[in-house]
């Protein structure tokens, strides 16, 4: 039988996984099982700032902007809870 603290234990383990759709402005967070757990639009972001134009190794961090002769450039995290 699992008691209340293993179970949180278990759930702080979960692995998820980030699915960015660059071109619909969506992202996609999976258990690593395949169960989508959440969905994100990030429209008016992208307006603002641009598209993805770079991404981390390990899929976290993201740099946006508008185009390529844009000077500015921003940084935005990725996590389970959006961007």
């Amino acid at each position: 039988m699992v008691n209340d603290n293993q179970e949180r234990n278990t759930q702080k383990r979960n692995i998820y996984i980030l699915c960015l759709n660059i071109s619909d402005n969506k992202l996609y967070v999976y258990t690593d099982s395949g169960i989508l757990v959440r969905r994100f639009k990030y429209s008016e972001l992208a307006k603002k700032i641009g598209k993805p134009i770079c991404i981390s190794e390990d899929g976290l961090n993201m740099i946006f902007q508008q185009s390529d002769l844009s000077p500015e450039i921003f940084l935005v995290k990725m996590s389970i809870l959006g961007l």
